[in-house]
This record gives structure tokens, sequence and C-alpha cells, in this order.
């Protein structure tokens, strides 16, 4: 089967701050972009130029059904913005080997990187649109475009959705922090595998049923970890109720009904209940969420070998 009807009818063209701002919103980091290099957008046009680059039957699918209160002609649905390179890349060596060796002083090297090097800060997709291959379609289409050997972008999500990869650039893996590889480790040896992360609120059920010690053992571990991340203040239990870890003095056996004693002062589980539940799993998914923010570095030079 072809491509559908609405991915034919989208082109690749310069674009403008005004395009950027009008998709702006649907990025996670919603803010004004500084200087840039380069914008392009993905835009719909009429049926009958979209249909210029072959001959081809038009196919129904249920996308297009969806779309057809879209704004129509003329709308961007993607955005692509390229900036100028930051200084200190730490995977920026790794990934282009001796390239940059040999030019003298730091002012050389970066004089070298500004003049043949752009960044890609900003891809943006419109919600109904996505699932659909633009975002790798944008960068692919883009990065000759931009006039300079080498585009690179940095990435924490590349890893759940690799679409800098799909449009033909090269991924380097940082290395993994000290701290989270511990906390892997500390969660693997209380049997919760890296296959079980994907759902927050289950892991913090397991946790829950785990001994009392190795639990009390595993949620400092966690405060800790969050705490390298500049994470700090008052840790929270992820058995439903709110406490001071360090100073627990008693973990009695029965369930939330009971009364705790953490640092000589009597808590009440029942009126914490609600909110510890709640805690406990945003901290399970704020330690989640960290260690799957390994940085990623991606990279593509102009007349190198391009992933298909």
């Amino acid at each position: 089967m072809g491509e559908c009807s609405v991915v034919r009818g989208l082109v690749v063209e310069r674009g403008s701050r005004a395009d950027y701002e009008g998709l702006s919103g649907y990025h996670y980091r919603d803010e004004k972009i500084g200087p840039y290099s380069n914008i392009f957008v993905l835009r719909r046009v009429e049926e009958d130029r979209s249909k210029k680059t072959g001959d081809r039957r038009r196919e129904k699918c249920e996308r297009c059904e969806s779309l057809k209160g879209a704004k129509g002609a003329g709308e961007v649905v993607g955005v692509i913005v390229y900036s100028m390179p930051a200084g200190g890349v730490e995977l920026r060596r790794e990934a282009l080997g001796g390239y940059f060796d040999g030019l003298g002083n730091r002012a050389a090297v970066m004089k070298f990187i500004n003049e043949r090097v752009r960044v890609i800060s900003r891809v943006i997709i419109e919600p109904r649109y996505r699932g659909l291959g633009l975002a790798a379609r944008l960068v692919r289409e883009t990065m000759g475009q931009v006039g300079v050997e080498i585009v690179e972008a940095l990435a924490v999500m590349g890893q759940v959705n690799p679409f800098f990869e799909k449009a033909g650039m090269r991924a380097f893996y940082g290395p993994e922090r000290t701290e989270a590889k511990v906390m892997r480790e500390a969660l693997s040896w209380a049997g919760i595998e890296e296959s079980e992360w994907i759902d927050p609120a289950c892991v913090c059920e397991k946790i829950n049923r785990l001994d009392a010690g190795v639990k009390l053992w595993l949620v400092g571990e966690m405060g800790k970890f969050l705490g390298a991340y500049g994470r700090k203040g008052r840790e929270k239990t992820v058995a439903g109720c709110e406490l001071r870890v360090a100073g627990l003095k008693e973990v009695p056996k029965c369930g939330c009904a009971e009364v705790r004693k953490c640092e000589g002062k009597v808590v009440s589980d029942k009126k914490q209940e609600t909110s510890g539940v709640e805690e406990g799993v945003r901290m399970v998914s704020m330690v989640l969420k960290k260690l799957g923010a390994r940085a990623v570095y991606y990279v593509w030079k102009m007349g190198g070998e391009e992933r298909k």
C-alpha cells in the first residue's frame, strides 16, 4: 500500500519565526527560541500541486478522514529549527574523532565549529499529524539545505523515539552516571527489572510488597539517587504513608490503619493514605525518568554514509 494522501499533500519549505511560534505550544519546551540559522516547515498544499511528484492514485485512509476538518492548503503541520552549536559538547569529539585536531587554541576551534556545524534545536509536529513519520522526513529533507558539513542534535528521549536515526543521523550514547548504575542494580536486586519500568504505579505496588527492611533500604537508595540530581528535601515512602525515611523508628507489621512512630512523633497513616500513595508513585516516576534520561548525541555529515 502506498502513502496516504495526507503525506503526499505535504511539502518542505523554508519557514519563519512566526511559523515556529504557531506550533511552539506543542513542544515540551514551550518557550521562545534564541538566535537561529534556519527554519523549515512542512506545509499542506493544494491537491494538484502535491500530485506533481508522480502519478499516484489517491488512497483514502482513516487518517485522511480524520483530517477533513483541518485548515487545508497553507497549514503548517511541522517545523524544524536549526541553531548555532554550543562549544562544550563532550560527545562531539568522540563522535567526530580527530575532526577538530590541529586547529590550535579554543578560539580557533570555536570558529571552525561555528562555520561548519549547526544543531537541530526544535522539531515539532502538530499532534493530529503524528505517527506518520513526518519528524524523520523533516529532518532528512532539510539537513542538506542548511549549508554546512555537519548537523548535530542532542536528546535524552532518543531511545524512546529515535526519529533522528531514522532520518539518517548516527547516534552516540553518553556514559551512564555512577548514581544511575547503583540505582539500576538496587532495583534489580530487589526483583524489579527494567522491563517493568514502563508503569511507575505497578513498580510502586511491587515495592510495597517487599519485606519491610528491603523496602526501607530501597526507598533510601531512591532518595539518595534523586538527591544526586538536586531532588532534595523530605523523602516519601512508597508504602502509601508519609514519613521521614531516615528517622523511622518502627515499621508496623500490618497496613495503613496502623500508627507509625517517626522521629518520636506519632503519625496517623489514615490521614496520609491518599496523598502518600500519590507521592509514592510520583517518587518512583521521577526515579525511572532519571534512569532513562541518558544523553544521546546525533550527527550527520555531508556526503557521509546515512542510515536508511
